[in-house]
């Protein structure tokens, strides 16, 4: 950032943050492939599995439609989160629930 960098792929950065806090909440976590499809996290406790996309914005429909089409391929009923930087979007989609990264980030639980 000093140097003025400009080409940082903050959506990268932001999903390793999720992940590192993933571990850092000692959770069992796994990446889900489905054909083409990929799920960025997929957090297994004892009681639960919790699918997670991670996005820095989903404001751009295509953006949103591209992050849940893995949610609408799962046959399971796990809970589905999707994590941005969006503020101003608190809510679920189609029973995929929204949450802030730096809510999540912060303290706010998953499940």
């Amino acid at each position: 950032m000093l140097l003025s960098y400009r080409n940082i792929d903050t959506g990268h950065i932001l999903e390793t943050l999720v992940f590192l806090e993933l571990k850092r909440r000692k959770y069992e976590i796994y990446t889900g492939k489905l054909g083409d499809l990929e799920i960025d996290f997929i957090e297994k406790t004892q009681r639960a599995i919790i699918y997670i996309q991670v996005a820095e914005s989903v404001k751009n429909s295509g953006t949103l439609e591209r992050e849940l089409k893995p949610f609408k391929k799962l046959k399971d009923s796990y809970p589905c989160v999707l994590i941005s930087m969006d503020k101003t979007i608190n809510e679920d989609f189609n029973g995929v629930r929204h949450v802030n990264a730096l809510d999540f980030l912060t303290g706010a639980g998953l499940s």
